[in-house]
């Protein structure tokens, strides 16, 4: 295995509540398109977070793609995959904000509950800004 694999390059992650699937949206999608369902909105999770370091502030929680590619992501074809977004609108989980028939593009409105702030960030932050030198009055006038 040469250090050119994919899998040995560092890969951005995402917190996942463990309770994920036990919220009765979650297990309606579960129950209409089997384990897919809930799959396609942890993909949507997925795609939504790598894209953090490229969006700006107030829209990391909209994912524009191709149906054919959420499906290629969830192991189902392109129909079922159109079946789901819709379903997903209808249990107020995503907002369509664009969609035809390939493409999509949908806000997670539970977003801040699927991907909430690191608890410790402002902890770290903290301790950072103790470790910074003083900023010091020499040299001024």
């Amino acid at each position: 295995m040469g250090g050119d694999c994919p899998m040995n390059r560092p890969r951005p992650w995402l917190p996942l509540d463990v309770a994920f699937l036990d919220q009765d949206t979650i297990r309606t999608l579960g129950e209409r398109f089997g384990a897919a369902g809930p799959l396609a909105i942890i993909s949507l999770i997925a795609e939504a977070s790598a894209a953090i370091p490229t969006k700006t502030k107030g829209n990391f929680d909209l994912v524009e793609s191709r149906y054919a590619a959420l499906a290629r992501r969830v192991y189902i074809d392109t129909e079922k995959a159109k079946a789901i977004m819709q379903v997903a609108a209808e249990l107020g989980l995503v907002d369509v904000i664009e969609a035809d028939a390939r493409r999509y593009k949908v806000r997670l409105l539970k977003w801040d509950k699927w991907h909430p702030k690191d608890p410790t960030a402002a902890t770290r932050k903290a301790k950072q800004r103790d470790k910074l030198p003083a900023a010091s009055d020499e040299g001024s006038l």
